[in-house]
Order: C-alpha cells, then structure tokens, then sequence
C-alpha cells in the first residue's frame, strides 16, 4: 500500500511582510485518491468554477465552492491534513546564506513528514511506500528533492527496513491535492498572521474552525491529532534534531 503527501509552501518568503510561515501537506493512501479526485472535479462542475482551487482565489462569488469543498474534506475519511507554522522571527537572519535556507528547507519538511511516517507505520503495517509531491517553485527544485528523499530515508530506514520514500516535483495546475493543501495552508496563515480584511476568506476559515470546535485556526493540535493537524515548530527547541 501506498501513501500519497500533496505539499506546499504559504507566506515563506523570508523577508515577507508576514511573521508566520506554513508548510503543510494534505495525504490518502493511493487506492482513495481515484474517488477523491473524483469527487472534487464534480463539486468544481457543480459550483461552475475553473482555474486552481486556491486560497487567493477565495472570493464572494466563489466562497459557497470553498465551503462545500471544506465541507468534503471534514467529510472524507481518507483525507488528511498536517502543517507546520514557522515563527520567521525566529530565524538567524545573520546565517540565512544560500546553503542555510536549503537547511531550513530539509529540516522542515522533515518534521512535516516525521508524524505522517511514524503514525502510519505504527496504525497501518501495509504500507511501506511513501510518495511525497512537492509544488514547483525553481529550477533547483530537483536536486532539492533528491537531497531530501535521501535525508529522510536515511532517518527511517534503520526503524523501518521496508520503507520506500520518493519524492517528485508536481506544477499545482496539474495537482487537484496540491491545491486542497493550498487552500488549507492558505486559511492557517492567514489567521496566524491576523489577516482581517477579506469577508470571504474569514468565512471560509471560520468553516474550518466550526469542524474543529475552535474559535480560530490560531493553535497547536494535540498529538493525538489525525485528520488536520497544525504544528507550531519552537525552531529552537528543535535545532539539533537534524544535521
């Protein structure tokens, strides 16, 4: 059995006006992901909307799609979501070369993915392939990737010796899941970096926090968290659990 990660990038640019920065992922395992695209292409019919599905599209006019397709979400067992908030002031502004910033890339796409693997190795012994799909964003995105497929291996192959790990860059045109994972990364930073001015996007996170039973978006999920899970990284705390 397989398990499929559709991953993004929100607000990272490190000298952005935001402080918060997100990287998250939505996953199923692939024998669900035929139905799941299924039934996101039929609420896109529906509603008669085209183009990505994406959080800077959330709009008066389309804000009863994204509900509905939050709604499915929540809904749909076999999805999952996981993110990550990076408080960029904690960043070592004076260190941030090039080869850093690669650093801090690896270092937090492995504690995205460290949870996902654990837990999934640990509730479903079937599985033992793990694709990641990455957004597009350089040139330099595949050798990136091939760094990162090795670093992450490397971490589990000794824990679990049947485990495969492969990433691949997708463009999100082409990528329905990494859309839904742009959206959901696009809600959390929004209200982590107390965005306030759209209607329709506090509408729309507004819908995800009523199926959290949460005021806001604004928190850290318990462990035990599965179906959307935000973690907020103390980068301090954690500097050393990757070389």
């Amino acid at each position: 059995m397989k398990l499929l990660m559709f991953c993004d990038e929100s607000r990272h640019i490190e000298k952005g006006k935001d402080r918060f920065m997100v990287i998250g992922g939505t996953y199923c395992l692939s024998n669900s992901k035929d139905k799941i695209l299924g039934s996101i292409k039929a609420l896109k019919r529906e509603f008669d909307v085209y183009g990505e599905l994406k959080w800077r599209n959330v709009s008066p006019s389309k804000l009863d799609f994204y509900k509905n397709i939050v709604r499915y979400f929540f809904n749909e067992p076999n999805l999952s979501f996981r993110c990550i908030v990076v408080d960029k002031a904690q960043l070592d502004h004076s260190a941030y070369d090039k080869s850093n910033q690669d650093s801090f890339f690896y270092k937090m796409y492995y504690f995205l993915l460290k949870k996902v693997i654990e837990q999934s190795c640990e509730e479903r012994r079937d599985i033992s392939d793990y694709y990641f799909y990455l957004d597009y964003k350089d040139t330099l995105g595949s050798t990136k990737t091939r760094i990162l497929e090795s670093i992450i291996y490397n971490k589990f192959r000794n824990i679990y010796p049947n485990i495969s790990i492969k990433f691949q860059i997708l463009h999100s045109k082409d990528s329905l899941l990494i859309q839904l994972t742009d959206l959901l990364i696009g809600a959390v930073g929004y209200q982590y970096n107390s965005h306030k001015g759209s209607e329709a996007k506090n509408q729309a996170c507004k819908e995800i926090s009523n199926y959290l039973r949460s005021p806001d978006l604004v928190f850290k999920s318990p462990y035990s968290e599965r179906k959307f899970d935000i973690f907020r990284i103390d980068l301090q705390e954690k500097a050393d659990e990757v070389g």
